[in-house]
């Protein structure tokens, strides 16, 4: 039995950049918590994680996902495509979907804010800044 049919393009709604679309084609349902197995072909660290490039096996969570047309749509953000370059032959496997399928990642618009790592330490909430020292009262 064949593998699943599997594509990526590029997300141009996200007008920043960075966001890929792994398309599944050809699905009645779908089951699976959106996750996603990236592995590039030829390296020892191959699986990629949120962290990177790693040996051991790894799971990637999509953004979102959803049933249409037929197909599954997973989203990814610059956290994940900020790794791949195009043209990198990767294997894809989706959780709850039978099987894998090796394609060439595509060309994706760079993301506007530049490298993710920085980004995401952005986007932790910095503690609010120390309350004003109290003012002395007036005199009259």
């Amino acid at each position: 039995m064949a593998g699943p049919q599997i594509r990526i393009v590029e997300d141009k709604a996200q007008v920043d950049g960075g966001w890929a679309i792994v398309i599944v084609d050809r699905i009645g349902q779908y089951l699976g918590d959106g996750t996603i197995g990236i592995r590039r072909l030829g390296y020892d660290a191959s699986h990629l994680s949120p962290a990177g490039w790693r040996v051991a096996d790894a799971r990637l969570p999509a953004e979102r996902w959803e049933l249409r047309d037929g197909a599954l749509h997973l989203y990814l953000g610059p956290d994940v495509t900020e790794f791949l370059t195009p043209d990198d032959h990767v294997t894809v496997d989706v959780q709850g979907i039978a099987g894998q399928a090796t394609v060439a990642w595509p060309s994706i618009t760079p993301h506007y804010g530049g490298k993710t790592q920085f980004r995401s330490f952005a986007r932790s909430v910095a503690p609010p800044p120390p309350p004003p020292p109290p003012v002395g009262k007036s005199r009259r």
